[in-house]
């Protein structure tokens, strides 16, 4: 997670100054009928909270000029001073920053945005020792071999909006010292139990209240459940399937007669073996069922073992 802010030039003349006309409020770059142009740019109240993630100069197209559509070959630094001073002079002899970036700039159109990375200046600038946040920031940006190319930026005395101006825009990265303070939370008060268990009511009767014979449901009786259910191929006349429960249970069985073109379930007892009707019978103790079919070996059971119990 970072933090973006951003610090505008604004519309304080002595923000900007062009080496062309040795004057403030102007703002240009490039090579100028054979001169070359130079800007300085300040940025007032910059703020910087944890390390510099990225650092970018954003600046508005406001005129340009020149007959090429070549690249604008460009170099910036930054303005070596804990507090960048407003331009009410020349400010080109003033201590320069190492960090330095080279920009070839694609001569833009009119009204277009341009930008350029400077994080490594912006750093250099916030390591000295009596620079604080909050302080001005500032950057020579000169021409460095363009021939016959000249943009001018929006500055201070320019007719544009001062939401389009020049900008800085600074990323930094969240402070990792960052915890959450503790609080205390009280115990919630836990309200007493009522023996209700899970009662589903008829409608129309109020489930605090209902007699027996007007629930649906009652929780704290026993109910019928499916504990286990398959189907088992009978490959002789008796057909074991196992349990795990322990004791005897309650079970269903169910014949299907593939004899029948429907091959539908029968009920238990009587089967219809192809040739006649037949009986089979099942038993049932603690660890499995057995399935008797005397006269029918061939075909499958469909089994339901049953658990008495609470939910």
């Amino acid at each position: 997670m970072a933090n973006e802010v951003m610090f505008p030039a604004g519309d304080e003349a002595d923000n900007y100054f062009n080496s062309l006309f040795n004057n403030d409020g102007y703002f240009g770059m490039g090579d100028y009928s054979g001169t070359d142009t130079d800007g300085a740019i300040r940025f007032p109240n910059v703020t910087v909270s944890g390390s510099v993630v990225s650092a970018h100069i954003y600046l508005h197209v406001d005129d340009t000029t020149g007959s090429n559509s070549g690249d604008m070959d460009l170099r910036v630094h930054g303005i070596d001073e804990d507090n960048t001073a407003l331009f009410t002079s020349n400010p080109f002899g003033r201590t320069q920053t190492t960090a330095n970036v080279d920009w070839d700039l694609t001569r833009p159109d009119e009204g277009d945005f341009v930008s350029i990375n400077v994080t490594s200046i912006v750093n250099e600038i916030i390591s000295r020792g009596g620079w604080s946040s909050g302080n001005a920031m500032g950057f020579f940006i000169r021409e460095r071999g363009t021939t016959g190319n000249n943009i001018w930026f929006s500055g201070g005395n320019q007719d544009v909006p001062p939401s389009i101006t020049s900008c800085l825009v600074i990323k930094t990265a969240a402070d990792p010292e960052f915890y959450p303070t503790p609080t205390s939370v009280s115990a919630p008060t836990i309200p007493t139990g009522s023996n209700y268990g899970l009662w589903i009511s008829k409608p129309g009767f109020d489930v605090k209240t209902a007699t027996e014979d007007q629930l649906l449901y009652d929780s704290d009786k026993n109910v019928l459940k499916i504990h286990d259910t398959g189907q088992e191929e009978i490959t002789s006349k008796f057909t074991t399937i196992t349990h795990d429960l322990g004791y005897i249970p309650m079970t269903l069985i169910f014949v299907t007669d593939t004899f029948q073109v429907d091959d539908t379930y029968r009920i238990p007892y009587v089967i219809n073996t192809g040739s006649g009707f037949d009986e089979f019978y099942y038993y049932v103790n603690n660890s499995q069922i057995v399935v008797s079919t005397p006269g029918f070996v061939s075909g499958y059971v469909t089994y339901y073992i049953f658990v008495d119990e609470q939910p």
